[in-house]
Parts: C-alpha cells; sequence; structure tokens
C-alpha cells in the first residue's frame, strides 16, 4: 500500500502498490488513526490528522515505518514504487500468495504452498513436504528440508532441492538447479541449464531445447536423459543410465556398472572404468570403456572405439570404425560390408569379419579371425522407452510403462498410455494426450488440444489457442500464451492463465485455484479461489 494524508477533512487515501489502484479512502481520528487492510492483504495503513504522519506496515512484520510532514490537501493521485513484497508463513501448513511485484515468500515448518507472480521472486520452503511456484520471471527457489514440488516456469531461475525426494521442474530460461540429497527427479525445460543431483537415486531429464551446460547425477544410482541440444552428462558414482538424446554431446558416466545411450550427434563417451553397455547411434562417436569387461556397439557412423583392459565384446556396427579393444580376452564383431581397422590388443581375442570379403579389414593382434555373413548392427538395449516423430503428420502411441514421445512439425496425434509419460507435441495442430499416470504433456506451438487423464498431471498448452484439460486428479493446468479454453476437471487442480491474452476458465470439481488476467472469462462458479 501507499497513501497520504489529508488533516482538514481527516482523510487518507489506501491504494494498491501492485495494480496501482486507489482502492478507498479512510476516516482518521485522533492519535494513532483508523487502521485499513487493503484487498490484497499484504499491507496496514493508519493515519494521524494531528501531526500530518502516515504509519505503513507490513501485516506480518507487526511493526510500522512512520512517515511525516505529508501535504495538507487532499490526495488525488497515487505514486508507486514498486519494492519486495515479504510474507512469513507460520510452523503449520501456510498459502502464500505473491504479487504481480518482486515478492519473498517463507514457508517456515509445515506443509506449504507458495505462489509467486511475474516479477523476480525469492521463495523459501523450509521444512516440510512444500509446494513452490515461482512463476514467471527470475526466481529463486529453495525446497528447503522435505520432500517438495518446485516449478521455476519461465525465466532464469535458481532452484534448491535441499534435504528429501523432490520434484524440480523449470521452463523457458537458463536455470541452475541443485537437487541436494535425496531421490530426486528434475526437469529443466528449455534453455541451457545446469543440473546437479547430488546423493540418491535422481532422475534428471531434459526435454525441451537447449544446450545444456552440465547434466550431473551425483552419487546414487541416476538416470540422465539429455535434449536436442550440445549437453554434457555426468553420471558420478553410482550404477547410471545416460541417453545423450540428439546434438553432439559429451558423456562422463563415471565409477559404476552404466549404460551409456548416445544421440544422434558425433558424441563422445567415457563409459568408467567397471563393467559397462555403450549404445552408439547414428553419428561418429568416439567411445572409451575404460576397464572392466565392456559391451559396446558403436551402431551407424565412423565410430572410435577403445576399450581399455578388460574382456569386452565389442561391435562396430555399420560405418568405418575404428577399434583398439585393449588387455583381455575380446570378442569384435566388424561384419558390416564397411573397411575397419581392428588392433585386438594382448589376450586371446576373436575377430568376425564377412565371409565374402575377410581380408578388407585391417587387423592386428587378433588371435582368432572367423569369417561371417554380413551382419546389422546390434543394439545391446535402451534405458527407457523413447519415441520420436517425424516432420510429417504422425500418430505416435506409446505403452503401459513409462514413454517419452517427442513428434516434430506437422498436425500430430499423441496418447502416452498408462504410465508416467513424457508427451510434447512441438509444432503443428497437435491431439496430446497423456493417458492414465502422473504425465508432463505439451502442446507446444499453434493450436492444441492437449489433456491429461487420471492422475496428477501437469498439462501445458504454450503458444496458440489451445484447449487444455487436466481430466480426473490434481493437476497443474497452464495456458500460456494464446486465447486458450482450459478445463480442470476432478480434482484439486490449479490453473494459470496469466499471459495477456483473454483465456475462458472452468475449474469443475474439487478444491481450485486459478491465478488469471483481469480480462479472463470464468465460464461457471467452479473455482474455488481466483486471484487476478
Amino acid at each position: 500500500m501507499i497513501g497520504a494524508a489529508d488533516r482538514r477533512s481527516r482523510r487518507a487515501a489506501v491504494a494498491d502498490v501492485s495494480s496501482g489502484r486507489l482502492l478507498r479512502t479512510v476516516r482518521v481520528g485522533r492519535g494513532a488513526g483508523l487502521p485499513a487492510i487493503g484487498d490484497a492483504d499484504t499491507k496496514l495503513l493508519v493515519a494521524d490528522r494531528g501531526d500530518r504522519t502516515l504509519s505503513l506496515a507490513p501485516v506480518d512484520a507487526r511493526s510500522r515505518t512512520r512517515i511525516r510532514h505529508l501535504g495538507a490537501r487532499a490526495p488525488t493521485a497515487i505514486a508507486v514504487q514498486p519494492g519486495l513484497a515479504v510474507k512469513i508463513g507460520t510452523a503449520g501448513p501456510d498459502l502464500l500468495l505473491g504479487t504481480r511485484g518482486p515478492d519473498r515468500l517463507v514457508g517456515l515448518g509445515g506443509d506449504d504452498d507458495l505462489r509467486g507472480g511475474r516479477d523476480l521472486d525469492v521463495l523459501e520452503g523450509g521444512e516440510g513436504n512444500d509446494r513452490l511456484d515461482g512463476g514467471t520471471g527470475q526466481d529463486q527457489l529453495d525446497g528447503g528440508p522435505g520432500n517438495d514440488r518446485i516449478s521455476g516456469r519461465d525465466g532464469s531461475d535458481r532452484v534448491l532441492g535441499g534435504d528429501g525426494d523432490d520434484d524440480v521442474q523449470t521452463g523457458q530460461g537458463d536455470d541452475r538447479i541443485d537437487l541436494g540429497a535425496g531421490n530426486d527427479r528434475a526437469d529443466g525445460g528449455d534453455g541451457d541449464d545446469t543440473t546437479i543431483g547430488g546423493p540418491g537415486n535422481d532422475q534428471i531429464v531434459e526435454h525441451g531445447l537447449g544446450n545444456d551446460t552440465l547434466l550431473d547425477g551425483g552419487e546414487g544410482d541416476d538416470v540422465i536423459v539429455g535434449n536436442r541440444g550440445t549437453d554434457k552428462l555426468v553420471g558420478g558414482p553410482g550404477d547410471d543410465q545416460l541417453d545423450a538424446g540428439s546434438g553432439s554431446d559429451r558423456i562422463d558416466a563415471g565409477p559404476g556398472a552404466d549404460h551409456v545411450l548416445t544421440g544422434t550427434g558425433d558424441d563422445r563417451v567415457d563409459a568408467g572404468g567397471e563393467d559397462d553397455v555403450v549404445v552408439g547411434d547414428i553419428g561418429a562417436n568416439r567411445i572409451s570403456g575404460g576397464g572392466g569387461n565392456d559391451q559396446v556397439d558403436g551402431n551407424s557412423g565412423n565410430d572410435a572405439i577403445d576399450t581399455s583392459a578388460g574382456d569386452d565384446v565389442v561391435v562396430g556396427g555399420p560405418g568405418r570404425d575404428a577399434i583398439d579393444a585393449g588387455s583381455g580376452d575380446d570378442q569384435v564383431r566388424v561384419a558390416d560390408q564397411n573397411t575397419d581397422t581392428v588392433d585386438c590388443g594382448p589376450g586371446e581375442d576373436t575377430v568376425f569379419v564377412e565371409d565374402h570379403a575377410p581380408t578388407r579389414d585391417r587387423l592386428t593382434r587378433c588371435e582368432h579371425v572367423v569369417p561371417v555373413p554380413a551382419e546389422p548392427g546390434h543394439d545391446l538395449g535402451r534405458p527407457s522407452n523413447v519415441i520420436f516423430g517425424t516432420a510429417g503428420d504422425d500418430v505416435r502411441i506409446g505403452t503401459d510403462g513409462i514413454d517419452t514421445i517427442i513428434t516434430g512439425p506437422g498436425n500430430d496425434q499423441i496418447d502416452g498410455l498408462a504410465g508416467d509419460d513424457y508427451v510434447d507435441g512441438e509444432d503443428g495442430d497437435d491431439v496430446v494426450h497423456g493417458g492414465p499416470g502422473n504425465d508432463d504433456v505439451h502442446g507446444r506451438k499453434d493450436d492444441d488440444q492437449a489433456s491429461g487423464d487420471d492422475g496428477d498431471d501437469r498439462v501445458t498448452g504454450a503458444s496458440g489457442d489451445d484447449r487444455v484439460s487436466g481430466g480426473p486428479g490434481n493437476d497443474v493446468v497452464i495456458g500460456s500464451a494464446g486465447r486458450d479454453v482450459i478445463s480442470g476437471d476432478e480434482g484439486d487442480d490449479r490453473i494459470e492463465a496469466i499471459d495477456g491474452e483473454v483465456d475462458r476458465v472452468s475449474c469443475g470439481p474439487g478444491n481450485d485455484s486459478a491465478l488469471l488476467d483481469l480480462d479472463d472469462v470464468l465460464l461457471d462458479g467452479s473455482c474455488e479461489r481466483v486471484v487476478r
């Protein structure tokens, strides 16, 4: 709030700083004056007619800032200087809502719900299983101890998960995420992100665009999935699963029996010193197996493979490959209709070549040479079920397990079916359905239909005039840019439609909250709490 007092009429003006609106004038009396609380319920104002004093204080702080020597005329205008709105919770569960300006929300103890706004916010969950949503803007989000759910959305955010099993999702922007101890899950979204896992079995999945500086799982058996940019993936100690995605990536699996899947770019892989599995893809990969009994499949592309010590199995795959099997009793397969260079190294080694061209490959220190019919590349397995689309109009159906489905340009139809899926329509007028499970559903560009199903889903329409529905469950439904029709359906839903466009919103049955623009239209009275 901000205001001015008139000593003759004994009135003071009360205004909302966040919107710049004059809320009311209040009559003041002798002494400390009569108090008034604005509609935003954030500031308390008292005025004194005798010495023309106006006192302004945050409700939570129980202290006053006294302002003297105000003008003698009645207030006619408002001057606003944005500051940091501070709200502090209690030892129990709190709901703290920010403003359209910069906020600091502190939850303290209890299972708190902290929601920032459009500006640069600082959210601190404290102890408890908290839910933090920074909104748009470059936010600082600290979950503290407990199993927290943290959403950064747009803006370059800094996130601290703290101790506990946390779920972190950020959006567009160059984010830095430090998950801390616990079995955590993180998706940095679009932008050049840095994500560090810490002790625990973490899942770090980068589904968005961007060149991620570092995705580091830390200690524990981690699952790390890169995106379509140029990423650096570090597994750390533990038996990790790493999927580079597309782009020319660098992968350091670290200590442990790791499973590594390269992408469609030219990747560099250091698998570490134990019994690792490395599966290449199209692209010219450089793969180092280190010590241990490794299984390496270069697949398509002109690959350079060095497995070092151990009894290794190496498949060159289609392409002109250079293989150094190192010491140990190794098996090398290069029967792929290309000219390969193989140094079997010390040990009792066997190399398989094509029977109709047994002398085409350049072989060194290979004790046993076995001619066989030409072989295709041998996939040794993938750490997850990943389904991609094409440049056309695709129909992609998932499985009853955990799927990642990403299509491209074109008007696509996607159904994730059962399981906790990530479904992304990308460009085009898409119909995107998550299916039963706790899904992450994105329509992306153009005019999409995006929906969840049974489960606690996160559904985003993104740009375009979209129809977005959460389905049964406690969902987060986000319209983003465009004139959207948004439905929460059954469950305790959170609807976010702050985008400057006119959206049409229905919350559905349950205890729901909606964050809306002033001009958004409520289709019915099903939203229990509305913040504009």
